[in-house]
């Protein structure tokens, strides 16, 4: 009986001291959502020098799917960014960018959406065209002249076509 009473006081005390213990805080708002910067898909994928600044080439995901930007540290130079449209094997970015000295290049970013694709061949409006390899899921060309590519075809290993041809914007 001495054990019974022992262990109803005990128990009596351990309810007492959790009611006196102050309450664990709660939330009054919910935590703000991730800043696009945080996503797990941003990072940097290529920082060089480029016409006395630096050009770095992102990709990162959107509302509008996965995406590639490319920015260079130049006075006269704007973020140029494309985005995949869906089921897309590639996404190409492009625009033209003068160097600090005034001299324009045009530069194409390329980022691979499935890992099938090994290269990209990116075709221009004036009949020429550059097959870029596919490394660590992207690729860049810097053409040292302002010029426009119309097309590019997503390609894997064994020389096929993965998905279809993409259709660029200027």
């Amino acid at each position: 009986m001495r054990r019974a009473i022992a262990l109803w006081a005990a128990l009596v005390s351990l309810a007492a001291c959790q009611a006196a213990a102050p309450p664990t805080p709660t939330p009054t708002q919910p935590p703000p959502p991730p800043s696009p910067a945080a996503d797990a898909q941003s990072l940097i994928w290529l920082e060089q020098p480029f016409g006395g600044g630096t050009l770095a080439v992102y990709f990162y995901s959107a509302a509008e799917g996965l995406c590639v930007r490319f920015l260079a540290d130049l006075p006269a130079a704007q973020p140029v960014s494309a985005c995949a449209a869906p089921q897309a094997a590639a996404v190409v970015a492009q625009g033209v960018v003068q160097s600090a000295e005034g001299q324009p290049y045009t530069i194409i970013a390329v980022r691979a959406l499935q890992p099938e694709v090994s290269v990209v061949v990116v075709e221009l409006r004036n009949g020429e065209s550059y097959p870029l390899e596919i490394v660590e899921g992207g690729a860049l060309l810097i053409l040292p002249e302002a010029t426009q590519a119309w097309q590019a075809a997503p390609i894997d290993a064994f020389g096929d076509l993965v998905g279809t041809l993409l259709r660029l914007n200027p």
